[in-house]
């Protein structure tokens, strides 16, 4: 007890200085949480977690003992700052590669294309297994692409009539856009195809290869997302007369795979007012995925303990939850409010996300909720603007610049935002390419992607950029106060009530099956 009081009046200290350091040159006041939050708690937290992926097969995959490991630490946590979690249990089909993949040109030259690599290629999750070389035949691309189109300007693959006059047994050459990869590839498999390389579309933030998936489908032939230059190489060759022969192999299983969410709930506050606070859990199987997203996970575990240490007692209920297998299509946070009623839907008043905080060439991200500022023309739900006006103004009291990120259901908050929940959260980029106008702002390398290690064996805690998580982790703390001491507007809710729970409010969600 003794040791608590010391604890709390150092707190308290430390608070008021703070405030009246901030206030001297900010217009920007702590809250308590904000300033209670410690930064090398977080980076403990990484430590172990990067501690955990080492001794398991360098990764915590859902269903691995590096993901089930993961789980005891986060329960531990919790459950010494008084939690009680509770761990719900999902299935899913994973995609798992027995062998590196293949995919090397063998004539007119012989080239090798790094596996697992944005200047390679990388497997598609989900591609079928095969040995195959054969010539290569582009389909329907656009070369150069113009680099003021914008994103999904081809059409490559995307109808059953590109492919008029595609000769079967050649490996077919698409191009990313406007169609799901699952789309191309299941196009060029009815036309007789004996594999697909998908090269990136070519504007400026899409032309490195990286990590996409085919939505659980049940191809028979191998597929590669391939950088946009192998390809234009590869289709410049072609032109010019060639005949290009690859050599493409992907060996790989399917496992159905148990795995689980960890919730956990304040003990008070009301619950017909509940924020969900979430971060996932699970890693790729490349790598140890401590910036996605171990950063996230020890963000937001750092702010419940210190909720829970200190015995504050929010008026609305908050609800921590660590998901998993969202790198499978968001299926944890999926499988979540997929079973939940449309009263317990209802209340939730919004959900705050927190993916990818610490990359090393950052750029401030915050969740574009008006729809106003992002590639996307899609608002969030009603309420989503709100999220994102309080971390803009937080930012903006601290000087520091933020940029807009679409709404587009590339992480959690889009199983949430899929039943009209309002959504918000922050993150710092993954294979976003950093223009010269953002590193003069942000600083950083131009040219290079926000974060080069992203979905690979490099995502490691030497590679984490621990000034821009402090930042953010100071931001989540200051919206999760602000929100758990808020009354919240209920706008949501009657329309919960009254819809059927598997009505989407929009159909452009990017999960395993959107557009790319």
């Amino acid at each position: 007890m003794q040791k608590l009081f010391q604890m709390m009046t150092a707190f308290v200290v430390g608070f008021m200085l703070l405030i009246l350091l901030t206030c001297a040159d900010s217009s920007h006041t702590p809250t308590p949480l904000e300033t209670a939050v410690d930064m090398n708690r977080v980076k403990f937290h990484q430590f172990m977690l990067q501690s955990i992926a080492d001794q398991n097969n360098h990764n915590r995959f859902p269903g691995t003992p590096g993901f089930e490991r993961s789980v005891e630490y986060i329960i531990s946590w919790l459950e010494l700052a008084g939690y009680e979690p509770v761990l719900q249990e999902l299935d899913f089909v994973a995609f798992r590669e027995v062998s590196p993949a293949v995919f090397n040109q063998e004539s007119p030259h012989a080239v090798f294309y790094p596996p697992d690599d944005p200047e390679g290629f990388m497997t598609f999750e989900y591609s079928g297994s095969g040995d195959v070389t054969a010539l290569v035949q582009p389909v329907d691309l656009i070369i150069p692409m113009p680099y003021e189109s914008p994103p999904n300007t081809s059409t490559s693959g995307c109808e059953v009539a590109d492919f008029d006059g595609f000769i079967p047994g050649r490996i077919a050459l698409l191009q990313r856009g406007n169609c799901s990869f699952r789309d191309k590839v299941a196009n060029a498999e009815a036309a007789g195809a004996a594999g697909v390389i998908i090269m990136n579309e070519g504007q400026p933030d899409r032309t490195v290869a990286s990590s996409g998936s085919l939505g659980d489908a049940d191809f028979s032939i191998p597929a590669v997302f391939a950088n946009y230059h192998i390809g234009v190489e590869i289709y410049s060759l072609i032109q010019d007369g060639q005949a290009v022969r690859v050599h493409m192999k992907v060996n790989a299983v399917l496992e159905t795979i148990r795995t689980v969410n960890i919730l956990a709930d304040t003990p008070g506050g009301d619950d017909a007012r509940t924020v969900v606070v979430g971060a996932h859990l699970d890693s790729v199987a490349k790598g140890p995925g401590m910036n996605d997203n171990g950063s996230g996970c020890a963000a937001i575990l750092e702010i419940a303990y210190k909720i829970g240490l200190a015995g504050i007692t929010p008026a609305n209920k908050i609800r921590f939850a660590f998901w998993s297998a969202e790198e499978h299509g968001l299926l944890g946070s999926e499988h979540y409010v997929a079973n939940l009623s449309p009263e317990e839907l209802a209340k939730i008043s919004l959900y705050l996300n927190a993916d990818m905080i610490a990359s090393p060439n950052y750029i401030r991200f915050v969740l574009d909720g008006d729809g106003s500022g992002s590639d996307s023309p899609y608002p969030g739900p009603p309420g989503s603007e709100k999220i994102e006006k309080l971390f803009n103004d937080y930012f903006a009291a601290m000087g520091l610049p933020t940029e807009p990120s679409a709404i587009n259901g590339s992480s959690d908050y889009g199983s949430f935002a899929d039943r009209n929940i309002p959504v918000g959260g922050v993150n710092t980029g993954a294979s976003e390419i950093k223009t010269e106008e953002m590193a003069q702002k942000y600083g950083g390398i131009a040219g290079e992607a926000c974060d080069p290690n992203y979905h690979t064996a490099r995502d490691t805690v030497d590679n984490l950029n621990y000034t821009i998580q402090e930042q953010m982790l100071k931001a989540i703390a200051h919206a999760v106060y602000t929100y758990g001491n808020t009354p919240l507007d209920s706008y949501h809710q009657q329309a919960m009530l009254t819809q059927n729970s598997n009505i989407k409010y929009r159909s452009t969600y990017k999960g395993p099956f959107a557009v790319e």
